[in-house]
């Protein structure tokens, strides 16, 4: 009862034989109680028994059937003493190899930006954003790499060196600013000499107006990073403004320690090694490549142009999505799991189907307040042959996910070397489409003498995969979010069709789950009438000529 009490610690009342099927949703939650159970019980829980026991009855009838001391996974810890070379993490090193084949580029960027209406001080501001700097190791560091040695390491530059801190002000206006965003965003790291942020306060109005910048590289951040680092940046500018200096709580550790225990302590343990046979296992065989139609030949090497398409498809659609969820003691990302592979095999893409999926990879407490890039991302594969109904798809969605967090703790690039799949430049290894559901929480951010408001991201125009389906669950908005895709491959009104494609058969299987797949609709009533009507409307008069005669004209 205390780790169910301490791990669903979400702020709210919280209904575990209700709730808990929304709340799993998100794998961090399940795989921070298995962690805690393990560690603290000395269990061998999984992620599959949480949710085929929610509750802490059920979960407690499971547990006494198992031995106790049975060997768990490493529980992190920060080392006493670093070394002097401190290594990459694993998800680090997949960006750095990235990194050296592609070139540079901006594909990994992760641009931010707030508005703040309201009087700022900048001298104030730089000092906070260097107080964050200096508490957040990772964000000062660059990555070294000796001539002759193929290992790169981390080397975290001290806070007071000038480079350590890239901040600037500019003027602009409301006229200009999305330009001067998205110029912002498009700046190139040189990850060997420069910190992986680079921050810009944006004047609209002096003394009134201005839009923060933040754009950090993907190989120093990730989705969980955002809330401490902007808590944080909020915490530093309060204390600064009265001249005094942030009195945080210590951090139990550094990203740089992390890495260390990732790379040295989880290897040796022989948990990866089961997980890399699971792994080997499951995607032996795996196709090439989606049998999607391309609207132009794939080049042969990716430039990550891309676009992007809104969704919103509503809060009745994401109510419909939670309620089927709820019956079918799955989780939301589950349902739309699901919805997306019945899309792309209606689409063409085949029966057999591997998507992409990020997970947080924070299990233990003491990473939760870091920044840092701790997400891993999970091949998710599903067999859709047979014309198997939504809801017995649905089924084999669950099995496939539940199995593979299970796994998550195997590094992507690790799973990579062990597959050992067909490479190429021209696409993303072992699956082109990624989909990953966030629960819409926005990030507040309220400065002192400015109005509250929200972290934002900057569109860029460019894709990673073929297909990238960034979904959220907003509170009001119900779901909603955006579709990137390859800008390369495929054309803005493709790009728009699957994104109606996708809602089309989600609200198809919504309303009738049993229905075979191959009943599933992938036309709106528009492009059904337009395919059956319009194209149609072939009808000429009968001419009074032989078939030969018109064959001869």
């Amino acid at each position: 009862c205390e780790l169910f009490g301490e791990v669903l610690n979400t702020g709210r009342p919280v209904t575990l034989d209700d709730d808990f099927f929304d709340l799993g949703g998100h794998s961090l939650l399940a795989a921070r109680l298995t962690h805690r159970a393990n560690h603290t019980l000395g269990t061998h829980l999984t992620i599959r028994d949480v949710f085929q026991a929610p509750t802490v009855a059920d979960l407690t009838t499971r547990l006494t059937g198992q031995e106790t001391g049975a060997r768990p996974g490493p529980a992190f810890a920060a080392a006493s003493g670093r070394p002097a070379r401190v290594p990459l993490s694993e998800a680090q090193r997949r960006l750095w190899l990235q990194a050296s084949v592609d070139g540079p580029g901006t594909a990994y960027n992760v641009p931010l930006f707030v508005r703040l209406d309201g009087a700022v001080d900048q001298e104030a501001l730089r000092a906070a954003v260097r107080d964050v700097v200096r508490r957040h190791e990772v964000l000062r560091t660059v990555i070294a790499q000796d001539e002759g040695d193929a290992e790169p390491w981390q080397r975290v530059l001290d806070a007071e060196e000038p480079n350590a801190l890239a901040f600037e002000v500019a003027a602009s206006c409301e006229e200009r600013i999305d330009e001067d965003l998205r110029a912002a965003a498009a700046h190139v790291f040189e990850l060997t000499r420069r910190p992986p942020l680079r921050v810009t306060l944006f004047e609209l109005a002096a003394g009134e107006r201005s839009v923060l910048s933040l754009v950090l590289h993907h190989i120093a951040t990730d989705g969980q990073s955002v809330r401490p680092l902007f808590d944080d940046l909020t915490e530093a500018y309060r204390a600064r403004l009265t001249g005094g200096t942030p009195a945080w709580r210590p951090l139990p550790a550094q990203y740089a320690d992390w890495a260390h225990w990732q790379r040295h302590t989880l290897a040796e343990s022989g948990a990866l090694e089961e997980d890399l046979a699971y792994w080997k296992e499951t995607l032996a065989d795996l196709p090439e490549e989606l049998g999607l139609q391309l609207d132009r030949p794939r080049p042969a090497r990716a430039g990550h142009l891309g676009g992007a398409v809104p969704v919103d498809f509503g809060r009745d659609v994401m109510d419909g999505v939670r309620e089927l969820a709820r019956r079918e003691r799955c989780t939301p990302f589950m349902v739309l799991h699901a919805a997306l592979v019945a899309t792309l095999t209606r689409m063409g893409a085949g029966t057999d189907l591997p998507v992409g999926s990020p997970v947080a990879g924070r299990s233990a407490e003491e990473l939760r307040g870091l920044v840092g890039f701790f997400v891993n991302t999970l091949v998710l594969r599903v067999d859709a042959s047979g014309d198997p109904s939504f809801r017995e798809l649905l089924g084999r969605v669950r099995g496939t996910d539940l199995d593979a967090f299970a796994h998550q703790d195997a590094p992507f690039d690790r799973v990579l070397e062990a597959v050992s799949p067909v490479r190429s430049l021209s696409r993303h290894p072992l699956f082109q489409v990624c989909l990953a559901l966030e629960d819409g929480t926005d990030c507040a951010v309220e400065l002192p003498g400015t109005a509250r408001t929200y972290a934002r991201v900057v569109d860029t125009p460019t894709a990673k995969y073929d297909w990238e389906f960034l979904l959220r669950d907003d509170p009001v908005a119900g779901l909603a979010g955006a579709v990137l895709y390859s800008a390369e491959i495929f054309e803005p009104a493709t790009a728009q069709r699957m994104v109606r494609a996708f809602r089309t058969v989600l609200e198809h299987v919504l309303a009738e789950p049993d229905g075979a797949l191959s009943a599933v609709e992938v036309l709106d009533a528009q492009e059904r009438a337009l395919v059956v009507e319009r194209w149609n409307d072939t009808a000429a008069p009968p001419e009074q000529r032989s078939v030969p005669a018109v064959f001869t004209a």
